[in-house]
């Protein structure tokens, strides 16, 4: 997604663009806890399995394009390893600083983000709670096994 320039909730960390979901409280639930928007990162077709590394994030009240605020919350991250076993949850902050325009916050995961299946990456809390939660991604760094 390209944010508007000079009104965008967050920027990418390397521009022009980042990914990013948003919608009208999408809701995942996975064992005790309940996600609001949330963003999955699976493997693709020939791909076994893949190690997450690291990854730049942010939250905010616009849908990545549209002009919006930047908003503090927590992002819930949750994966699963090739045989199905769930890995320690992971929990990022996000605290802006301002409301427009505010960088995305680096982010690196422990060794037990390693040969995953997939990741889902929600919003666990956010303030003020808003029906449309804008999570943006960028530099998601991973390794895939074939």
């Amino acid at each position: 997604m390209r944010p508007i320039e000079g009104a965008a909730s967050v920027v990418p960390h390397s521009k022009p663009q980042q990914a990013g979901a948003a919608g009208p409280i999408d809701l995942l639930q996975l064992g005790q806890l309940t996600l609001n928007t949330y963003v999955q990162l699976v493997r693709g077709p020939g791909v076994r399995s893949f190690d997450l590394k690291s990854l730049y994030y942010g939250l905010g009240t616009d849908t990545g394009t549209t002009e919006g605020l930047a908003q503090g919350g927590t992002l819930s991250v949750v994966g699963f390893d090739v045989n199905g076993n769930e890995v320690p949850t992971q929990s990022l902050s996000y605290a802006p600083k301002g409301s427009q325009n505010q960088p995305l916050v680096f982010a690196t995961f422990p060794d037990s983000y390693k040969n995953l299946q997939n990741v889902s990456i929600g919003v666990a809390t956010s303030s003020p709670v808003t029906e449309r939660t804008y999570i943006a991604l960028d530099d998601v760094v991973h390794i895939n096994h074939s």
